[in-house]
């Protein structure tokens, strides 16, 4: 009988062949008869791996809670993460105000244009940012609220606001 090759296994006895460690699984000695599992957190997506560096850390916006697997799950819409070998779909952080994420698997979050915003956490679209209402304006991205424009000309998209023009006035200050 020979040994069955590293990255290979025989778990059975009397049989003339082995066969490969299946994806998600290595094994780095010679003559075994199992494979071991590549760990949560982490992945691969040959056959025949010999070495535990061949399972390859979730990235960012993925996870996987299951030892031997052969893909990551994503985060969900509206949900990121900012780190690497995350093990469970907790891990996913939920887009904070201001933010939306339409895709699947990301590491961040979309911000709101200037002149928009939005007010609930786990938003999946930038429908969900709203223009600023009339007579407030925003001149940030990813806002949860808008600045009260009392005194002040604002521009069309809400994303600007000036003093008002000489033969205009209105109460207040305008920061610009």
């Amino acid at each position: 009988c020979s040994s069955c090759r590293a990255g290979n296994y025989q778990g059975e006895q009397a049989k003339s062949f082995c066969s490969a460690c299946p994806k998600g699984y290595y094994q780095s000695a010679q003559g075994q008869s199992e494979c071991a599992k590549c760990n949560a957190g982490k992945y691969h997506t040959q056959t025949t791996q010999t070495t535990a560096s061949s399972c390859v850390s979730c990235p960012k916006g993925y996870y996987q809670g299951e030892q031997a697997k052969s893909a990551c799950a994503k985060c969900g819409a509206g949900k990121y993460h900012t780190q690497i070998t995350r093990t469970n779909e907790g891990s996913c952080l939920s887009c904070p105000k201001g933010y939306y994420q339409s895709d699947q698997g990301k590491s961040e979050c979309d911000p709101c244009n200037a002149g928009k915003y939005h007010t609930q956490v786990t938003r999946t679209s930038a429908s969900f940012c709203v223009n600023c209402p009339a007579n407030e304006w925003q001149d940030d991205e990813g806002s949860s609220s808008c600045k009260s424009a009392s005194g002040c000309s604002v521009n069309a998209a809400k994303s600007a606001c000036n003093a008002c023009p000489k033969g205009k006035a209105g109460t207040g200050s305008c920061p610009n």
